[in-house]
């Protein structure tokens, strides 16, 4: 779900929308998900990119096991970015 949330905030419309319901949820299933980098005309930092497309994974066991580890994984990218945010320690 987060995953699904974190590509919608990005690119500004869900990975998946099939014409019906039914085919959406077989998309869900079965389909990987766009790349970001492919909607997007801006790019967004390839480690951001690559966190959220993990977590998009169909097998369960290549996703974060926690939010403990996607936190790490956002630090991570946020320090390779170089972004600065008021929430961090000076």
């Amino acid at each position: 779900s987060l995953g699904i949330l974190a590509y919608e905030m990005l690119v500004g419309e869900v990975p998946f929308q099939g014409p019906t319901p039914v085919e959406t949820l077989a998309m869900q299933a079965m389909d990987p998900p766009d790349a970001i980098s492919e909607r997007l005309i801006e790019p967004v930092p390839a480690a951001l990119e690559s966190i959220v497309m993990r977590m998009l994974e169909k097998d369960p066991s290549r996703r974060p096991q926690s939010m403990a580890e996607v936190e790490a994984l956002l630090c991570e990218a946020q320090i390779e970015a170089r972004i600065r945010t008021a929430w961090d320690q000076i």
